[in-house]
């Protein structure tokens, strides 16, 4: 019988962000395509970057459903600072192999992540820089 947590172990981290700002209409459906990914070992982490409308809430509803989801998950409210400031914000707490990031406004096909983890582990570095 596999063990679950020791293969999502051995799969690479992928840490996932989502910079947040005046999404409430769409956040909650970009954090439920990051949680219905195929691929195990993901951090997700979402920064919100001063939103004025309920984006924060929105955000808030989901917490429970992605820390039962991710390996980790870091969510941060914050005065605005503007999208460069939050990516950097959002790397310097990323623990993952690759990143992938994603707007607020957007959503990730199911199988998304699995892909690009399998194409990137099996092309030679050299082959990526062609």
């Amino acid at each position: 019988m596999v063990d679950i947590n020791t293969m999502k172990n051995s799969l690479p981290l992928v840490s996932v962000v989502i910079p947040c700002y005046n999404h409430e209409v769409f956040v909650q459906a970009s954090i439920q395509s990051v949680i219905n990914q195929t691929y195990e070992n993901i951090e997700l982490i979402i920064i919100d970057d001063g939103s004025k409308d309920k984006s924060v809430e929105k955000i808030r509803e989901m917490i429970q459903a992605c820390k039962e989801r991710f390996v980790r998950f870091e969510f941060r409210s914050r005065p605005n600072k503007g999208l460069s400031s939050t990516l950097n914000e959002a790397i310097e707490w990323c623990e993952g192999k690759y990143l992938s990031t994603i707007a607020s406004d957007d959503q990730m096909f199911d199988y998304k992540t699995s892909i690009q983890v399998k194409f990137l582990e099996n092309k030679p570095h050299s082959q990526l820089r062609k």
